[in-house]
This record gives C-alpha cells, structure tokens and sequence, in this order.
C-alpha cells in the first residue's frame, strides 16, 4: 500500500525464481499464485496444527483437568488465530505475496527483525525435529523390547540407538529438495491422524470408564506446563506466508479470505484436540501416559507404525525450513557476491547466481541439522518435555510476539506520523506529519498547516486492533519466560 508517490521496493530479496540448494523453488516458490479456496487453505493449515503433539493431549488433560484444559485449548487456538490474522493485515499492508517471514522483517524493521525472524525459525524447526525424534523413540524403543525381538537388555532396542537410526535414514530424504512432488506426506499424515484419533474414540467408548470424581480444575505447575505443550501443537504461524501466496486474491486484499481460513483450521482442530484428550483420559485415567500411543497395546502396534511413518517422512518438509534459512540468509550472502546495487543495507543477489559448492553445502548443512538434533533428543527427558520446552519458547514467540511485533511496526513503516492514541472523527487515525502522504493525494482532508494538506490516502489500520495488538504483544513478552520457568521446574 502507497502512501506517497514515491515508490516503495523492498531491499532484501530472499526468495527467486530458482533455489540457492538446486533447480526447485524454495518454500515461499511451490505452486500458483492464488490458485487456492479458503477450504483448501484451511485444509492445509488444520494438516499443519494437528500433528504429533496430539499425542500428549491426554496428559495434558489428566495434568490440568478436563475444564482447564478446554480453556486452555479455546485460548491457545483464539491466541493461533490472532497471531495468523495479525501476520495476514501485515501482508496486506505490504501488498507483495512472494516473501517469506524473514524478509517481512526486514521490512518493517530492517536487521534487527530479519535476524529475530531467522532465528527464531531455525530453532523452531530444529526444536520440531528433536520432539519428533524422541516421539519416534518412545514409539518405537517399546516394541524393539519384546521378548520375540531383541529384548529388553539389547542396546538394539534403546533408545539412542533407535534414534540414531533414525537420523541416519532421515538424512539422505533431507537432501531431497523436489518437495513439490511430497504431496503424498500430507495425505499420509491425514490418514495417519485419522486412524488414531478413531482408535482412540472407540477405545473410550469400549472402556466404560467415566469421569466422576476426578479434579475438573487444576491450576499447580504441571496443570500450568500443559500450556506450551498445547502451544506447540498450534505452532503454524509460519505457514501463512506460503497460505497468503497461495489463496485467490489480490496482493492486498486476502487477509479477509485468509482470515476465514484460519478461523476453520485453527476451530477445527481445536475441536478435536478436546476430543482425543477427552477420548485418551477416559480410557487411561492414572495410567494416562505422555504419549498416549504408548498406552495402547501390542495389538495396536499397527497404528504406532503408521504414526511414526509418517512423522519419519513428514521429515524433508519440516527441516527444508530450517535447512532453508541457513543456507539463503546464512551461507549464500558469504558465497555469491552482492550484485553491486542499491544501499549498503540491501542484501540483493543475482538470481542466476550459483553459489560455489552449493551441493556441499547442502550435504554438510541437513548432516549438522540432524546430527545435532538427534544429540539433544537423545538427552531429553520425554517427548512431552520436548513438546513443552518447544512450545514455551519458539512456538509462544511465532504465536504472541512476532506476529503483533511486526503488525505494530508494519504500520508505523506504511503510515509514517499515524497515531493509534488520537481518532479522527471519521473513525481514522491522526498523521501527524507531513511525510506521510502528499498534497495532491486523493482522499477526506485532515489539516491544513503552514499550507500543507494532510489527507487519508488509503483508510489506516483498525486502531482498536492496534491496541489489541500492542497489548498482545505485551502479554506475549511476559508469557514466554513465565513459561519457559515453569516447564524447567517441572520437568
């Protein structure tokens, strides 16, 4: 969106037409532009948010009690949709649908907020990777343990060694970099999902159990640590970058249809997680692990498979983020020289530009990534632990901080002088300069100072969202090290 007659262009370009790591496109590149409904949108986003950390709901609801833990679930899916609607209005602003998180940083921030985007990021995904190697662990190391199979002593059956496996077939899938052929994994993980949220519903029905006399409210440090475990399961503020390229609209004009979309997904799957805990802590009660795959019998192992197959194969998509970041915003400004262009500020390559030894660095970035990934899981306490450890720290920023950070700072780049403390009686916020548009501009006269005229080129942002946000994001900065504490004393 102008609000001068000079024209505004972005300065970091991050994402082009070919990837820095081989010929496919890069995560912010895969498929048309605006090709997609809001069903579809909110399809994949539902795909993204219910994942592994259904698996630990039950416990989570047998921590916090049945109603406490439907409200968390209600305020942690309200807080996803608030973050993915502040994110949307962003890009709105921006009005461009080809550039990732990072580089809206750089926009409204420079630096300093492409650097808090890309770090955030990696350990994000990186944080993933460890949850779901130590879920496959748990999962897995059980059945090794059989008396049939390797038994209980075998160094075969534990866990470090299962998740050292693991890693090692993981990483050539991760040197994969086609990812638009991967449409498979997310059916996989659909039907995944499917079975063993169905599993689980009828074992409760079977069971018999009720809930008369257990605690609906629970409010100690364990209820407490059950928050970020629900925050990492809706961890998909990062997706909507690629959601807003992909739903139908103009660059501008998608944050209503993006809205909608993510007010299915984020609703949904709230829905659902109160389902499979509810399902999950009726069965088990007491016995109610914190991974409740790991309550189901021998029988069962079937389902523990083909969830573990496709948290294995959902692998290449997950880490190509992380992998992504490091490889774009890390190596290649140190590999390919700068095209000469533009401020000193500006990170501008060549899009031909084939950075030496790119295979190379392919090959030694993803073997870092797993390597040290599979170190850390191999010394975390327990899958929840790593599902909490997560979710208080980089899935409460991507949640409560970023998206609002960079809302708030969004505007003041777009509309230089706008006050979100003084309105205008036409329900408009006050420019107080004359910077922030130009005499001859269309639009409903303000002021006139010292023969200057102050005019709306376009209507500002929603100042009451502003508040919001700005105390949103307040509430998120003091969140996040609450919980981080509470989950290093509790775990």
């Amino acid at each position: 969106m102008t609000v001068s007659k000079r024209r505004r262009t972005d300065t970091m370009s991050v994402t082009s037409g070919r990837s820095f790591i081989g010929d496919t496109p890069t995560l912010t590149g895969v498929g048309e532009k605006g090709s997609r409904g809001v069903a579809s949108v909110a399809i994949i986003l539902f795909k993204t948010i219910t994942g592994a950390g259904a698996l630990a709901m039950p416990r989570a609801m047998h921590d916090s009690g049945v109603v406490s833990f439907s409200l968390m679930v209600t305020g942690v899916g309200l807080c996803s949709h608030y973050g993915c609607l502040l994110l949307a209005r962003s890009l709105d602003m921006v009005a461009k649908d080809d550039i990732d998180i990072a580089t809206l940083g750089h926009h409204c921030m420079g630096k300093a907020g492409f650097t808090m985007a890309m770090v955030v990021c990696f350990l994000d995904s990186w944080g993933g990777a460890v949850a779901a190697l130590r879920m496959i662990a748990e999962l897995v190391s059980p059945m090794l343990k059989e008396p049939d199979i390797f038994g209980h002593d075998s160094s075969f059956a534990q866990e470090w060694f299962v998740i050292l496996i693991h890693a090692i077939v993981i990483f050539p899938m991760m040197l994969y970099r086609d990812i638009t052929q991967l449409g498979w994994i997310n059916t996989l993980g659909i039907i995944a999902m499917m079975v063993f949220a169905g599993t689980i519903v009828v074992k409760a029905i079977l069971s018999g159990n009720n809930l008369e006399g257990r605690a609906l409210f629970e409010w100690d440090n364990t209820a407490i640590m059950s928050i970020p475990v629900i925050a990492f399961s809706y961890d998909c503020q990062v997706n909507m970058f690629g959601s807003y390229r992909d739903i139908s609209g103009k660059p501008g004009e998608k944050a209503g249809r993006l809205n909608t979309a993510s007010m299915i997904a984020n609703g949904v799957a709230s829905v659902c997680y109160i389902i499979i805990a509810l399902s999950g802590y009726v069965t088990y009660l007491d016995s109610t692990s914190n991974d409740v795959l790991g309550n189901l019998p021998s029988t069962l192992d079937a389902v523990k498979i083909m969830f573990a197959l496709s948290v294995l194969f959902s692998f290449p998509v997950v880490l190509l983020e992380c992998s992504t970041i490091v490889q774009e915003h890390v190596i290649r400004p140190l590999l390919v020289p700068r095209s000469g262009e533009g401020s000193e500020d500006e990170e501008s390559f060549d899009e031909d530009d084939e950075p030496p030894y790119a295979q190379l660095v392919n090959i030694f970035t993803n073997l870092f990534i797993i390597s040290s990934a599979a170190t850390v899981a191999a010394f975390v306490p327990s899958m929840y632990a790593a599902f909490a450890y997560v979710g208080a720290s980089t899935a409460t920023i991507n949640t409560a901080v970023i998206p609002p950070l960079y809302y708030l700072m969004t505007i003041r780049k777009q509309y230089p002088g706008f006050s979100i403390l003084r309105t205008h009686p036409d329900g408009f916020g006050v420019f107080q300069g004359a910077s922030a548009v130009q005499e001859e501009e269309e639009g409903p006269l303000l002021s006139e100072e010292e023969g200057k005229s102050f005019r709306i080129v376009a209507a500002p942002p929603n100042q009451w969202l502003q508040r919001c946000a700005a105390v949103y994001l307040i509430c998120g900065s003091v969140a996040m090290p609450f919980l981080v504490y509470v989950t290093a004393v509790s775990s």
